[in-house]
């Protein structure tokens, strides 16, 4: 993972953030918390606690993995469905 990434909040994320849904670990709401669509993954390593911080990238592609983050500079794939006339 390159720590040049900009990850932002999914709407799944968001909705984590807000309601607590997901039932995820406190270590990687953590990390879900971390992102806020402007650090990158290197800065976010830098104010992240020592114990946290050899984890995180880990973290991030479980969260990535699990639609709750993206890659802020990735287009977001839109499912286009067929209209029935």
């Amino acid at each position: 993972m390159s720590e040049k990434i900009i990850f932002i909040r999914t709407s799944n994320g968001e909705d984590e953030v807000r309601n607590r849904t997901a039932h995820l670990s406190k270590d990687i709401k953590r990390a879900l918390l971390m992102v806020d669509g402007t650090a990158t993954v290197a800065e976010i390593l830098k104010r992240s606690s020592p114990s946290l911080r050899v984890m995180l990238k880990d973290m991030f592609a479980e969260l990535a993995s699990g639609g709750f983050i993206r890659d802020k500079s990735k287009p977001v794939s839109v499912v286009k469905q067929a209209v029935v006339s």
